[in-house]
Order: C-alpha cells, then sequence, then structure tokens
C-alpha cells in the first residue's frame, strides 16, 4: 500500500459527504414536506413512518450483501469502483424520481428504490479504508471520514433551510443540487 498524499483524505472520503448529504437533505427536510402534501394530515406520521421504516429494512439487507460481493468481486476496475459507480448513478437518478414523484405510493417505490442504490454504494465504500489505506494512516483518513459524515447536517440546515413544498422550484434546485452531488462526489472517489 502507498503512503497518502493529503489530497487522498479528501477524495477517499468525499462519497461519505454526498451520502450524509443526501440523508440530511431528504429525511428530514424533503420526505416530510412531501408526504404531508401527498398523504395528508392526518395519516402523515404513519405514512412517513412507513417510508421510513421499509427504507432501513432495504438497507440493512443491501448494504452488507453490496459488501460481500464487492469483496468477491474481479471487475478489472477493481473491486469497489463498479459498486460505486452503479449505486452513485442509479441514486441520483432516483433522486431526481423523489422530486418528481406524482403520489405517495409511487414515491414510497422510488424511496425504496433509492435505498437500494445507495447501499450497494455503501456496502462497497466501506472497503475503501482497510483495502487501500496503510495501518498506520486509518486515524488520520477515518477521522476526515468522520467529519465528512456530520457536516452535512451543518451544511443542509443553512442552505436548504429555504425549501417548501409549495415552492417546487426551489424543491427541484435542492435535489439537482443533491442528485449533482452523488455524481461529482463518485467520480472523485473512483477516479
Amino acid at each position: 500500500m502507498r503512503r497518502l498524499r493529503w489530497y487522498d483524505l479528501i477524495t477517499y472520503n468525499i462519497y461519505w459527504l454526498a451520502l450524509s448529504m443526501g440523508s440530511a437533505v431528504l429525511t428530514p427536510v424533503v420526505l416530510p414536506l412531501l408526504v404531508l402534501e401527498f398523504a395528508g394530515p392526518e395519516v402523515k406520521n404513519t405514512a412517513l413512518g412507513m417510508l421510513r421504516a421499509s427504507g432501513l429494512i432495504v438497507a440493512i439487507l443491501v448494504q452488507p450483501l453490496a459488501g460481500l460481493l464487492s469483496d468477491r468481486s474481479t471487475s478489472r476496475w477493481g473491486r469497489r469502483r463498479p459498486f460505486i459507480v452503479a449505486g452513485a448513478l442509479l441514486t441520483a437518478l432516483l433522486t431526481l424520481g423523489v422530486a418528481a414523484a406524482p403520489g405517495y405510493w409511487p414515491l414510497l417505490a422510488i424511496g425504496l428504490a433509492m435505498q437500494f442504490a445507495t447501499n450497494i454504494a455503501h456496502g462497497a465504500l466501506q472497503g475503501i479504508i482497510p483495502d487501500t489505506v496503510p495501518e498506520d494512516q486509518r486515524g488520520r483518513i477515518s477521522g476526515v471520514k468522520a467529519f465528512m459524515e456530520l457536516s452535512p447536517t451543518i451544511i443542509a440546515a443553512i442552505l436548504f433551510s429555504f425549501v417548501h413544498v409549495e415552492n417546487r422550484s426551489a424543491l427541484w434546485v435542492v435535489i439537482g443540487a443533491l442528485s449533482a452531488t452523488y455524481v461529482v462526489a463518485m467520480i472523485v472517489t473512483v477516479v
């Protein structure tokens, strides 16, 4: 294993920023607003709970399976890259589908498909540090990873606080930016 350069700390971990940005934007801001619009106030909590719980079940099943499959991959792109690329591109596409969903049931289906795609990339991403980082440098790179996972909460609170479901153009801006974040971060990570 080669010694890491300073910018490797960022490039190895930038996709964690994208994943966490998705969690910080979609889960607490976008999905509750859309569920309220589609399901109505009397069943909004049940509908949102069903969306979140079913998404977690998909994540629990897909993420370890994707990690296992990427561990055994013999792709000429490497073990992790094909899973990260496929998961990121599907996630970016499905993120756009969230904003285009015409009702609750399509939103639920898109949300489940998005959890599937996101966790394909997530499962493979878990193996990058153990695969490529010398043991004596794992503490530093893991610290940057933790920062990349936590900072989107603050970023999302500041940047995306203007989103209201009535303002569809603002919703599309947020969703478009999030989708682009997935693609750009994936490119940086796999290159």
